[in-house]
Parts: structure tokens; C-alpha cells; sequence
């Protein structure tokens, strides 16, 4: 009873710790209330809305093809559920969006639980909750972090030998995004390591039924749609040696250099070998308690971003067991001495607080990109004076996404026009161009506007151009 006791103190101080960094995070950059952006803004939010409003569906018919970029439906549905229940605004949805990466940190802690002291547990969830990686997505209306959550619950009823549990969160990841087809392997090549033989029945519901389930959803896609995958999504991936390269480059990059990682590539490189040194047999012993899944999850999914499509945050769903056996490792190597762990979990934990905001440039992997909504509300709160009524503004991505969707969070006087930068036909009167955006196409516009107004939000910044 004292056991379970601790276990619901450490359970509360992990919630209250969490909270809390939203508390923070909220008062530092307004994250619940911050309009939409990018890719959110252009495709997620607007799929979400529009089962929100059109009927709730999973069938790839259910949105346009603009807004479901064919990917299957399961992420703005979760959304549109919440739209449905609390109302359509960006406060719902960023709110149903940390409560969703809240239980997947709870499978943190319940993982990391099973091999040390609740509180030390709880610390670590903290440690890797903080991360400027997962907290930065934590808040947004993107398949990354839902990809994530649901891949974590398929791992945690694994190695507790919940195997229909399991099969049905792979199911639900596969839902998500293409990505997650990783995991039916991920699991099949994990379990013939313990098993040393493939045809169990474990592996008929850990790969033949998650991928049955995805060939059935593209197959109805392929009937709805015509395709079996989005065209622009397969004419990205490539096996040219010149682009797998470049997305190997890139994310080596990410991974060695950025937010600090090489300092717990260097932690983990360490623990790792000191295991091996010290206690050579705890490596083996890994395979027998399923915890061989973890590398192979990791090194599948690098394969699958190196072979199709490279963007940091395309990370997340594998990124997050990369900190889970880092600690595992320095659990099994403390072993009587686990309270050093809370010293580690500190250091790793002021290390991504170090990195929540580098305000150098865009990035939607940290809080660099609150500049970037601060830059287009000015620029948004700019042409709703009266200096720009009855006006035709010509603008392009991102910047003209605003203005597809009423409830994104942007305040929209009416007073204006926005037309598209690419249509001729459309006689402008300003031009806005922005950056991060389309400041590049400035010098088409050079002989016939002249610049106008800066609004700038450190690195980001948006500037009109008035027709001479």
C-alpha cells in the first residue's frame, strides 16, 4: 500500500510539474492563446475545422484533398472532437493538445517507472519533458506529437505484455501518419529477436494485422481519390545517393548539434560504454525484457526519414526513446544509488530550458516561432488601420493563409482585400511579403512598388510595398 501511495505522490508531482511549465511557457510566449502558423495554419487546423463542422469521419473522402494532404484523418479528428465539445478556436485547441501529450508523458513515467524509485521516475519524465524538442510541439495542431503519444502507449503495453493492446495503438499510430508503418516492423523484428522465430502468434497481431489495417485505408483512398499516396508526398521521397545524403546530413546535423544534443550524445555514448565495461551481461538481458525495441523503433524510423522526407520535427515519435533509454541505462547502471539520477535529470533539464528559444531564426522545434506569429500579427494589425481600407493587398504563404479561415486566431477588420501574389490578373495595391515566408520574391516587385513599412519581430518580419 506504501508502494502505491508514493506512486500516486510522484504521479501529482509530475502533474503539477507539468502545469506548472505550462504556466511559464504561456506567460513567456501566450501558447494556448497564439493564433495558428504554418503548417497548422494552412493544413491541420483547417482539416480539423472542417470535420468540425461538415461531420466526423475518418474515410479520406471526409476532407478536401488541400486539407487532408492524404494523410489519414485521425489527428484532426481527435481536434474536431474537441472543437465539437468546447467551441472552434485556438485555445481548445492547444489546450486539447497538452492534455494529449500530458498522458503520453504519464507513459514516460509509467515506463521509466518500472525500473526505479517513483520520484526519481517522475524527475526524469520532467527532465525530458522540458526539451525544447517535445515541449515546443506539445501545444500544436500537427500529427508529429498525437504520432508520438500513441507510439509510447504501444511500447508501454508491450514490454507489459499487453499484446492486443499493443496491435490496436500501432493500429491507431498508423492513423496518424505513414510514418508510423514503421512500428509494425519495428515490433516484428523485436519480437523474433525474443522469440528467435517470426511466425508467432504475437507477430500476427503485431505486423500482419497493423498493416492490413493501412492497406485497407489506402486502399479506400485509393478508391475515394484516386491515389494510394498524396502525389506531392511521393514525389519527395527519393533514393537518389545525392538525397539520401542530404537528409542524412541533415539530420546528423540535428542530432549531434542542435538544443544541445551533442552534450547528451556524449552522456549517452558514456553510460552505454560503462555498462558494457561494468556489466556486460545487462546488454543481453535486454533483449529478453523487450527492451531491444527501443534502438530498433529509433533506427527504423531514421531509415524511413532518410528515404523520404527530412524536417526536425518529423523526430518527435522516435526522438522521445532516445531520453527513455538513457535513462534506463543510467537506472541499471546507478542501480542502489539511483538518487544521482535526480542530479542527471537537473542537468539534462536546465539543458533544454537553455534551448526553448534560440531567437535566431524560425523553427517550429522551439519557441523561436512565437516571433514569427508576432511579426504577421503586426503586419495583420497594420492593414486593418484606415490607411489600407477598400485596398487589394497581394500576399503569399504564409502570410495569405490568414485570411482562408476566420477562427485561426488572427484579428480581421474586413476593411481590405487580400489577393494572391501569383494571380496577374489582380491589380495590387500594396504588396506584403514576410519573413520566414517570400521575402525572396522583393526584387519582382522592385520596378513597380516601393517600400512601404517594416514590422519586425526580432529574426521575423513582415514588409509592405506600395504600388508607385
Amino acid at each position: 500500500m506504501r508502494i502505491k501511495a508514493i506512486n500516486i505522490y510522484a504521479s501529482i508531482f509530475l502533474a503539477l510539474g507539468m502545469a506548472c511549465v505550462y504556466g511559464i511557457l504561456h506567460y513567456l510566449y501566450g501558447v494556448f492563446t497564439q493564433p495558428y502558423f504554418w503548417d497548422e495554419l494552412g493544413v491541420y487546423s483547417r482539416s480539423s475545422m472542417y470535420l468540425s463542422e461538415y461531420g466526423l469521419s475518418l474515410l479520406p473522402d471526409s476532407v478536401p484533398d488541400e486539407l487532408s494532404r492524404g494523410h489519414p484523418l485521425l489527428c484532426p479528428l481527435y481536434f474536431a472532437c474537441a472543437f465539437k465539445l468546447l467551441g472552434c478556436n485556438p485555445l481548445t485547441a492547444h489546450i486539447a493538445a497538452a492534455v494529449l501529450n500530458a498522458i503520453g508523458f504519464f507513459l514516460v513515467f509509467a515506463i521509466l517507472l518500472k525500473n526505479t524509485k517513483p520520484f526519481v521516475a517522475a524527475a526524469a519524465t520532467l527532465a525530458i519533458f522540458v526539451q525544447a524538442l517535445f515541449l515546443s510541439q506539445s501545444v500544436l495542431i500537427l500529427p508529429e506529437m498525437p504520432l508520438m503519444v500513441l507510439t509510447l502507449a504501444a511500447v508501454y503495453f508491450y514490454i507489459n505484455d499487453k499484446i492486443w493492446l499493443t496491435a490496436i495503438f500501432i493500429i491507431l499510430a498508423l492513423q496518424i501518419k505513414e510514418s508510423a508503418l514503421v512500428l509494425p516492423f519495428a515490433f516484428l523484428v523485436s519480437e523474433s529477436l525474443k522469440q528467435r522465430k517470426i511466425f508467432t502468434k504475437n507477430n500476427l497481431y503485431l505486423f500482419v494485422f497493423p498493416v492490413l489495417s493501412f492497406l485497407i485505408f489506402i486502399g479506400i483512398q485509393k478508391i475515394q481519390r484516386g491515389y494510394f499516396f498524396y502525389p506531392l508526398h511521393t514525389s519527395l521521397a527519393s533514393s537518389d545517393p545525392y538525397y539520401l545524403n542530404e537528409r542524412w546530413q541533415n539530420f546528423k546535423l540535428f542530432f549531434l548539434y542542435q538544443q544541445g544534443h551533442i552534450y547528451f550524445v556524449i552522456a549517452l555514448a558514456s553510460i552505454l560504454l560503462l555498462n558494457l565495461i561494468l556489466k556486460f551481461k545487462s546488454i543481453p538481458n535486454l533483449l529478453k525484457n523487450k527492451m531491444s525495441i527501443y534502438p530498433i523503433i529509433v533506427i527504423g524510423s531514421i531509415a524511413f526519414l532518410v528515404l523520404n522526407y527530412f524536417l526536425s520535427r518529423y523526430t518527435l515519435y522516435f526522438f522521445i526513446f532516445l531520453y527513455i533509454a538513457f535513462f534506463l541505462l543510467v537506472f541499471n547502471l546507478l542501480k542502489e544509488k539511483q538518487n544521482l539520477a535526480y542530479l542527471i535529470a537537473l542537468a539534462l533539464a536546465v539543458l533544454g530550458i537553455m534551448n526553448w528559444n534560440t531567437d535566431e531564426d524560425y523553427t517550429d522545434i522551439d519557441f523561436s516561432y512565437s516571433q514569427h506569429i508576432q511579426s504577421v500579427q503586426l503586419s495583420i494589425d497594420e492593414l486593418n488601420t484606415d490607411s489600407f481600407t477598400n485596398k487589394t493587398i497581394g500576399m503569399d504563404f504564409p502570410v495569405s493563409a490568414v485570411y482562408w479561415n476566420s477562427n485561426n486566431g488572427f484579428k480581421l477588420k474586413g476593411n481590405h482585400k487580400m489577393c494572391p501574389l501569383y494571380d496577374s490578373a489582380c491589380s495590387k495595391d500594396f504588396v506584403l511579403l514576410s519573413h520566414p515566408g517570400n521575402m525572396a520574391d522583393t526584387t519582382k516587385f522592385n520596378a513597380s512598388y516601393t517600400f512601404y513599412k517594416e514590422l519586425r519581430k526580432g529574426y521575423a518580419y513582415c514588409r509592405i510595398y506600395k504600388k508607385k
